[in-house]
């Protein structure tokens, strides 16, 4: 599907207006102090002078920026870009882009130390800046794009795995006709920075007097914006459990060169606090043996201070598809919802066609359980009566009612995506979206949505969060006696993600015992530096950190003042900066706009790097939510030959149930189901004619249920 750009949107939102004016304010003392360029970088907005009627070349540099966390201005004034250290254009540099004046000032702005990165260039006037003798070659049959690495080349500071070195631009075989339009060009003086599949050169590094320019030849908004909204060609060079950095990688690039050329350059960090990734687990409750089984999972979590996501399919209704599993299991849902863990909505039917627009339509608010009625229909092969508008506004006034709290994350069944529903989520007061892989976007990070098929309708506050393992998807591989090497594979995966400091998002259907396993292997071999948080808390999260806003000042030669708005402070406790060897400071001042001095606390980072937080971080998991009563003692011994007991503690009398499951979760015993006095009991367990194997257990009482792994060695 090619990209259509249809919309008019203003340039500049009073967000940006409030941005631009606080860093002006901050950085206009600074600039008459030190007689330097200034420290944000500036996004000169060319939508307008190049005629493009649209802002999506704009919005694609913003949120590159934004990922890369460093201030940044937007203007599309010339006069006031050249007074920072970095201009980043929006948009290709044409003849009509610029003034002889502008030109000239653009010139003169490089050779006495600025730094001036342009997507494309066409106007032969500005080649000899660039150093290329031409720029005129365009094509849609290039497939991959390859970065021509060198050991201590500084913009390649975070591009060093082969999936950034070469990052991919669409699919030869299913797009034989070509993909998006890319520019090449012939150096002069100008180094060559990465080359197509085709061996044409892609991008340029020129040094000029004394600063520098760097060339690419595409558009932004077709490595981020098309991405985002899976409009790309193919791209992907796998659907889930690999790692696709390809729109990720230009974020990286120019906060490298930031980095490098800005003295103690400070940038927001990718996650809360000194962590160096969000630990993310989700489970898809879509079927009766997930709803019946999802506890043994819940209470592993619980018991691991693991806050996971449980997104709930409430399939009221028998049809083609499956039976009804949601009534008569509120019980169940409440019981993962009171240890402690997030309920989120996995649709109503969770039905294959979702993504199809001409079976689900948009629909219209004011669907209930009594008047929404869908039913998948097998005789012709879709669903009858759906609408997108029914499948979210149901699911989440079902669960809210058993929760007694806002459910604000949502995931399409099947991830069949359709493209009305993220401002139909918007409308009904969903925070968060879960429907694609991070390896069909493109992109391991977050991102806000549009609101339909265009993006002439604007973003919504939908930020969409790419899952970056789907369990299934390598369920046909997937056994109980590969689970072991599978998860290794995925944990230097997880390694791969970690680097970038990017959140890792397991999607995993708790329906057999050796998931359960797999989850509580990859929790004990996790590549360090990982904070768990759910789906809900990420979102938070990183809403915060796009709120946030700061400025840093060099007041000497070795003291770095950060300033952030008195407004803006206090919005989340666990925001973090990172300051480019900031280990060789002899002190840093944090202050808000009013002068207060700001409590931060700090830890070494990489190279001589350092990182700043202003909380302390005290826990990951909301304490306040356990309300499991029921307090168990031990399960002992275990692994076990002969017996093993289990020793428990009831706070009132109640009828107790222990049952034994087998590797599918069904029930091979039932050693005890009767009344109980309060107090501390021990009843001991002898199992008949079972194998040596992986089990579990799960006690039931009045209070609650506590769920627990066995071991028996014959």
């Amino acid at each position: 599907m090619i990209l259509k750009y249809k919309k008019t949107m203003k340039t500049i939102t009073e967000r940006r207006i409030f941005v631009i004016l606080f860093l002006l304010l901050i950085f206009s003392s600074s600039y008459s102090q030190t007689g330097t360029k200034l420290r944000p970088i500036i996004l000169l907005d060319l939508s307008v002078r190049n005629s493009e009627g649209s802002v999506e070349s704009i919005n694609s540099l913003e949120y590159m920026a934004k990922l890369a966390g460093i201030p940044y201005i937007i203007t599309s004034d010339v006069s006031v870009a050249v007074q920072y250290n970095m201009i980043i254009t929006s948009s290709i540099i044409k003849h009509s882009s610029f003034t002889t004046v502008e030109r000239t000032n653009l010139i003169n702005y490089v050779d006495s130390g600025g730094i001036l990165i342009t997507p494309s260039l066409s106007e032969p006037s500005l080649y000899s800046l660039f150093g290329v003798s031409s720029g005129d070659s365009t094509s849609k049959l290039r497939y991959s794009m390859k970065w021509n690495w060198q050991s201590g080349d500084y913009s390649m500071r975070w591009i060093n795995d082969y999936f950034e070195r070469t990052i991919s631009l669409g699919d030869s075989i299913i797009y034989p006709g070509g993909t998006i339009k890319t520019r090449s060009y012939i150096t002069t003086t100008g180094s060559t920075m990465a080359i197509y599949g085709d061996n044409t050169i892609a991008a340029v590094k020129n040094n000029y007097g004394q600063g520098s320019t760097y060339l690419l030849g595409l558009k932004f908004e077709d490595v981020i914006i098309r991405n985002q909204m899976s409009w790309d060609y193919e791209a992907q060079r796998n659907y889930s459990n690999n790692f696709e950095p390809s729109s990720d990688v230009f974020s990286l690039f120019i906060k490298a060169i930031y980095a490098h050329i800005t003295p103690y350059a400070s940038w927001k960090h990718t996650c809360p606090w000194d962590y160096r990734y969000e630990m993310i687990m989700s489970h898809d409750i879509d079927c009766i043996q997930s709803m019946d089984t999802m506890h043994f999972f819940a209470d592993y979590e619980y018991q691991n201070h693991i806050k996971a996501t449980y997104l709930i399919t409430t399939h009221y209704f028998e049809d083609d598809l499956d039976i009804d599993y949601y009534s008569g299991n509120e019980s169940k849902i409440l019981y993962v919802y009171n240890n402690g863990h997030e309920i989120g909505s996995h649709s109503v039917g969770h039905f294959p066609d979702f993504d199809k627009m001409d079976v689900f339509p948009e629909g219209a608010p004011g669907n209930t359980q009594s008047n929404y009625h869908p039913y998948y229909s097998a005789d012709d092969g879709q669903t009858i009566d759906g609408t997108v508008f029914g499948e979210c506004e149901v699911s989440k006034n079902l669960l809210e009612a058993i929760t007694g709290t806002n459910v604000s994350g949502f995931r399409a069944g099947f991830l069949a995506y359709n493209e009305k529903q993220p401002g139909i989520l918007d409308t009904l007061g969903f925070s968060y979206n879960s429907s694609f892989t991070a390896n069909d976007v493109l992109t391991n990070f977050p991102y806000l949505e549009f609101k339909a098929t265009t993006t002439s309708l604007g973003l919504t506050k939908i930020r969409e969060i790419p899952i970056s393992f789907d369990v299934d998807y390598d369920l046909d591989s997937l056994s109980p006696t590969n689970y072991i090497s599978r998860a290794n594979r995925w944990l230097q995966v997880i390694q791969k993600i970690s680097d970038n400091y990017a959140p890792v998002i397991f999607l995993l259907h708790p329906v057999y015992c050796y998931k359960l396993l797999l989850e509580e292997y990859l929790y004990q071999h996790l590549p360090p530096g990982s904070i768990n948080m759910s789906m809900i808390e990420f979102s938070n999260y990183w809403k915060a950190r796009d709120d946030f806003y700061f400025s840093s000042v060099i007041l000497n030669d070795s003291v770095l003042q950060i300033t952030v708005p008195d407004t803006l402070y206090n919005i989340s406790d666990n925001l973090s900066l990172i300051i480019n060897d900031g280990q060789l400071l002899s002190n840093i001042i944090v202050k808000n706009q009013s002068g207060m001095a700001l409590t931060y606390h700090q830890s070494n980072w990489e190279n001589n790097d350092l990182c700043i937080y202003f909380y302390p971080n005290t826990t990951n998991i909301n304490e306040s939510n356990k309300t499991n009563n029921l307090e168990f003692i031990n399960n002992y011994p275990n692994p076990f030959k002969l017996s093993t007991a289990f020793e428990f503690f009831l706070s009132e009398n109640s009828h107790i149930k222990i049952s034994i499951f087998d590797e599918s979760f069904r029930e091979i015993a039932c050693p005890v189901d009767k009344d109980e006095m309060a107090g501390i009991h021990r009843f001991v367990y002898i199992p008949d004619q079972l194998k040596s194997g992986v089990y579990f257990y799960s006690l039931t009482t009045s209070k609650g249920k506590y769920s627990g792994k066995m071991v028996f060695i014959k």
